[in-house]
Parts: structure tokens; C-alpha cells; sequence
């Protein structure tokens, strides 16, 4: 709008929430991250005011998550297994006291739980209903005043402000439900020194010295659950028999539930709230190409706060849909960056560890990783080849609960591609994995797998080639599978899609005809895949100083959103 004041919108807003899976996933480009059946959906705009030295914004935003009208147990991984099935369109739930009986397993507890006879496992040609779009985020608005780093005369000591005032809906624990929901209001003020040692001609010592305050108070302290006349505790809400099990959330009175054998509250919850933290790195220069770092993050702060309350129930998302809340941390990091001009190639390890104690450890939280990569380029920047390895390890469920455990996962990767100088033709290819190595102790390996810990696999490969100054053919397959198998032993993970791409140059914008043939097609009759096609038909507006028909490239976003969608997250 001018030289300092900008205007954003984003709009991201499927009506039918099978579309991005049913169309646009299966035939998208080749740099165009892989969406799944889209569980969410969103608006958002903005007005943001930059200068040299300070940023001001305010933002409104709107998002929608599909899921099911119960509350959740986000502590568990499997709660939330059967979020994104079709067969949950109608679901209700039933009261059941023990000795009653719920898909031939005894119940422990009183309770609500989903009736099995409401399921649908035929007939799902109809998809995802729309009533199960949740809203789960609502920024009427959020406001954030925030200084660039500000040196303090000639000192080597940088000052840094940042202030969010938030008027935000906060979902509670049931994604499609509005009898939990509730707005917090209020602001967090964080403000921070940060010193610059030199030590001899290859050691910089970088430290950041913070400290914020802030109040965060929810208009409703109760979730509200809504009990049944004569209601005996310890009363299961909403629970759901997965595998072998009953899994849901126990509550022990109208407002405390348990994770694992710890009692949580909103009427605990305080709205005040203070932390500090420190930032640390020493940054080493071995050498001209080769670098070192040692990084330590520490953070406390006041244990009551709303933005603690749901960490510690392992509600991840809550710091993307109401507010990212600045919790308690302590990691060391350290890591080897390698990058040397002639070959081009570049190499780096990293690790970190956690150093939280155990009582601080929460659901669903990191424990340590260790990661390895390289990358290498030949000097026209024609052919590069890039490969890594990575280890990470995860608290699954919390660690006083008796079936909690660690999942240690390892992923690694492969990519190839070769784009001549005169791009009139390219390929590019890659391999991605995952392999989770421990099984839930409730049942259920990583070969067969839930959301969260089932192996996974993908491998692409893709050719393309100019056809004259206007048009472009594309052909793709890609092979997908989460290495399950079915109760005879025959894998029913494995999908395979193969498409062509025709693009058309129309100056300002480009055309694009797709045709896809694949096998991920989800059947009228249940969760499985059946065999299908796909047209489609898109345009694109160019970017400015954009050209002719250059090899797909992954778009930008008006809003830096690197973070994974709730599906692929399992959150």
C-alpha cells in the first residue's frame, strides 16, 4: 500500500473436505507439498506496518479442522486414529456402566462412549460431512508490536522487544464441539539483551538474556462437560474401543481429568504469568569450510499458566490455534556445517538433546534427535544430488502413564535432478522413508501402525520437457505405501499414481491440463483404495520477472507457514 505498510490475505478454504485428497493431492506439482485429505481450512488478512527498526501487525484469522464431535484425549496416540475416516459422519455416543459391555470388551468405568452400531463401514461415497469442520481458530484480532535487535551505542549488547496482544478463541479439548470453547484475552511482553563476544579470530560466544510477563485469561474456567444425571467418578468421556483397548478421557470430578496418573484442571490455571530464558551459542570457524556450534536453550517459567496447562496434556497444536505460547525448555544442541566452493558440496550433522527432567517431560514431546546431510552440485548448477539420515526419539503418552513409551524414529532420504542450462527438458527423482522401530504397548507394530507411529514411504520420479516456446509436458509417478498388512499378510499400504501434465504459457498466467492414472483412490465401500483417474484443469499467475515455462518450482506463502498440517502431525 506504501513503502512501509502492507496488506495480506490468505485464502486456503476447500468446502468439501475430501477435495485436496480426491483431486488436487494426487496430480499436484512436483514441488508442491503433499497435503493427504486436507483436515483443515483457512482465511486470514492482515495489515503490517515495517520500518528499519520496528514492526507493527494486526491479524485476523479464521481456521476450520475437520474432526469428530467428542472430546479428545490428546495424550494418546490412538485417540485421534479415526479423526479423518468417513465412517464417523453419523457417529453417536452411547452410556455404558460397568459390567457393561462395548464392542465385546468389559468396560472399566462409567462413561460415554462411541456406539459401534453408528459406525458406518459401507456406503462412503458421500465422503467427509461438512458438519465436521471445527472452528479452532479465531484471531478477532491478534496484534503484535515487535523491535528489530537495537544496539545500545557502541556496547556489544542488543536490545530486542516483542509484544502480542490477543483477543483468541481457545478450542478446549473437543475440535468440533462449542460447548468448551471460550476466548482468552490478554498480552505477553517479552524483552530481551543479547551480548557478542569475539574470542580470538575464529570463536563468537552469543548470548540472549530474556524475560516476559503476561496475563492470558480464559473467559470460561470449565470445559463444561456435559455429564449425565447420576454420574459416578472416575467417569470416561467419550470413549472409543481402538484395537484391543478403551481408551478416553477419565475424569475424576465435573472439571479435573487424568493423564497418566496426573490431575489437570482449568480452575488450577492462573491468568499472570512470568518466565526468563537464556540463549546461548558458541560458534567455532575451523576452518575456511568447515564450521562448529554449541547451542544450550533454557526457558522456566510459572507452571500454571494456560499455554503450560496444555502442553503438559500433550495438546500440540494449541500453540498454532490459539496462541505460541513461549513454555518451559532445556536443550543442547551442537552440530558440523561443511560447505565448500570448489566441488560445490556441502555437508552438516546435528544433534540435541533434552534435558528436562522426567517430571517435565511431557505427551508427545522430543527427546533427542541426531540428523545428518549432504548435498553436491556440479559447477553449472545443472546436476545435484542430496541424501540424509535422521534419528529422533518422542515421548508417547506421558511418562507416568503405565503403557507410556518412546518411539524412536528414523528417516532418510535421496534426491536427484538434472536441469540442463537450456532447460528445454529435466528430471528429478527422490526416496523418502520413515521407520519407527519400538511398538505401542497397547498393540499395534509400526507395520501395521496408527496416525502416529506407522512406517511410511515415498518415491518419485519425474520428467519434463519444452515443447517449442509455449507448451510443456510433464509425466510423474510417484510410489507411496505405509508398509501395513492386512489380517492374511498381503500389504494393502502400497499406491502408486502416475500422471501427464500439458502446460500452456499465456504470458501472464499458465495453463495446466493434467490427466492422472492411479490406485489411491478411496473406495465407495470402505477405508480402502480403489483405482481410479483424475482431470484436472488450473491456472497460475506469474511471478513478476518470471519467464517462459521454467521447471515447477515450490510457491511462496504470504505467511511463513513451514509448520505440518494436524494429519500429518497426528495432532
Amino acid at each position: 500500500m506504501t513503502d512501509e505498510l502492507e496488506w495480506l490475505a490468505d485464502v486456503d478454504y476447500p468446502s468439501d473436505p475430501d477435495l485436496f485428497y480426491d483431486v488436487f493431492d494426487r496430480i499436484r506439482g512436483g514441488g508442491e507439498r503433499r497435503r493427504d485429505r486436507i483436515p483443515e481450512r483457512r482465511v486470514s488478512t492482515a495489515l503490517e506496518w515495517t520500518t528499519e527498526n520496528f514492526f507493527a501487525g494486526i491479524q485476523v484469522e479464521l481456521k476450520d479442522r475437520i474432526g469428530r464431535d467428542r472430546v479428545s484425549y490428546f495424550a494418546d496416540p490412538k485417540d485421534n486414529d479415526y479423526n479423518y475416516d468417513r465412517g464417523y459422519n453419523n457417529e453417536t455416543q452411547i452410556r455404558v456402566t460397568p459390567p457393561g459391555m462395548l464392542g465385546g470388551m468389559a468396560v472399566g468405568y462409567d462413561g460415554y462412549y462411541t456406539d459401534p452400531a453408528s459406525i458406518q463401514d459401507s456406503d462412503l461415497e458421500d465422503g467427509i460431512s461438512t458438519n465436521r469442520y471445527g472452528r479452532v481458530t479465531e484471531r478477532l484480532p491478534q496484534i503484535t508490536v515487535s523491535s528489530n535487535q537495537l544496539r545500545l551505542g557502541t556496547l556489544p549488547w542488543w536490545y530486542h522487544m516483542d509484544l502480542n496482544v490477543i483477543n483468541n478463541l481457545d478450542k478446549g479439548l473437543n475440535i468440533v464441539g462449542t460447548d468448551d470453547d471460550a476466548f482468552v484475552r490478554g498480552f505477553d511482553l517479552y524483552q530481551s539483551l543479547t551480548n557478542q563476544i569475539k574470542i580470538g579470530e575464529r570463536c563468537t560466544l552469543v548470548t540472549k538474556f530474556g524475560l516476559g510477563v503476561g496475563v492470558m485469561e480464559r473467559e470460561d474456567d470449565s470445559f463444561n462437560f456435559d455429564l449425565p444425571t447420576g454420574a459416578t467418578f472416575p467417569f470416561v468421556m467419550n470413549g472409543q474401543k481402538i484395537d484391543d483397548d478403551i481408551i478416553g478421557l477419565t475424569l475424576l470430578d465435573r472439571d479435573t481429568f487424568l493423564v497418566g496418573r496426573k490431575t489437570f484442571s482449568l480452575k488450577d490455571v492462573n491468568p499472570a504469568f512470568a518466565y526468563g530464558d537464556i540463549d546461548s551459542k558458541f560458534n567455532t570457524r575451523i576452518s575456511n569450510a568447515l564450521s562448529h556450534y554449541i547451542r544450550w536453550r533454557f526457558r522456566e517459567g510459572t507452571n500454571d499458566s494456560l499455554g503450560q496447562f496444555y502442553e503438559n496434556i500433550g495438546a500440540l497444536k494449541t500453540r498454532d490455534d490459539l496462541y505460541n505460547f513461549r513454555n518451559s525448555e532445556n536443550w543442547i544442541e551442537s552440530g558440523l556445517v561443511y560447505n565448500l566452493i570448489y566441488p560445490r558440496l556441502t555437508a552438516n550433522v546435528s544433534l540435541g538433546h533434552n534435558l528436562q527432567g522426567e517430571g517435565d517431560i511431557t505427551p508427545n514431546e522430543l527427546r533427542q534427535y541426531i540428523n545428518a546431510g549432504a548435498g553436491w552440485t556440479n559447477d553449472r548448477n545443472t546436476l545435484g544430488l542430496n541424501g540424509g539420515v535422521g534419528l529422533q526419539e518422542r515421548q508417547l503418552r506421558d511418562p507416568t502413564d503405565p503403557n507410556e513409551f518412546q518411539q524412536n524414529s528414523l528417516t532418510y532420504y535421496l534426491s536427484g535432478r538434472y536441469t540442463p542450462v537450456h532447460k528445454r527438458f529435466y528430471a528429478s527423482t527422490s526416496a523418502y522413508f520413515i521407520q519407527n522401530k519400538n511398538s505401542d504397548p497397547l498393540g499395534g507394530s509400526p507395520d501395521e501402525g496408527n496416525l502416529d507411529s506407522r512406517n511410511d514411504s515415498n518415491i518419485d520420479f519425474t520428467v519434463g520437457k519444452k515443447l517449442g516456446t509455449k507448451y510443456a509436458m510433464e509425466v510423474a509417478s510417484r510410489y507411496r505405501t505405509n508398509l501395513s498388512t492386512n489380517s492374511d499378510g498381503d500389504s494393502k499400504g502400497q499406491f502408486t499414481d502416475t500422471y501427464v501434465r500439458l502446460r500452456r504459457d499465456f504470458h501472464d498466467v499458465i495453463g495446466t491440463l493434467s490427466v492422472g492414472l492411479n490406485d489411491t483412490g478411496l473406495s465407495k465401500d470402505d477405508e480402502s483404495n480403489d483405482s481410479s483417474y483424475q482431470v484436472r484443469f488450473d491456472v497460475q499467475f506469474k511471478k513478476p520477472g518470471q519467464k517462459g515455462l521454467p521447471p515447477y518450482v515450490r510457491t511462496t506463502d504470504l505467511y511463513s507457514r513451514s509448520k505440518l498440517g494436524a494429519f500429518e502431525t497426528g495432532g
